[in-house]
């Protein structure tokens, strides 16, 4: 991999991982008082415009640990496009 690219790359993996865990367990996506409709109709469609076009599928159930591994998967997709092919001595 381009040495110049493993910055960027990193930060984008280091971010979805503890950005993922610090989201539910502060409440993204733990009970909280309003359910995803409640929380996008505070605000009307002028102000989320892509959030009401796409609540009916915003607001089907979620099963958060496959989403996370499904997450997890992409990010090291898009490393693996990126040029890491194997281990830390080894470069495209």
């Amino acid at each position: 991999m381009p040495k110049e690219r493993v910055a960027g790359l990193e930060r984008m993996v280091g971010t979805f991982v503890p950005g993922f865990a610090v989201s539910e367990a502060n409440g993204r996506f733990g009970e909280g008082g309003l359910d995803t409709r409640e929380r996008r109709e505070r605000l009307g469609p002028e102000e989320l415009p892509a959030h009401h076009r796409l609540g009916d599928v915003l607001d089907l159930p979620v099963d958060w640990d496959a989403e996370c591994e499904e997450g997890m998967a992409r990010s090291l997709e898009v490393v693996e496009k990126a040029g890491f092919r194997g281990g830390a001595d080894e470069r495209t």
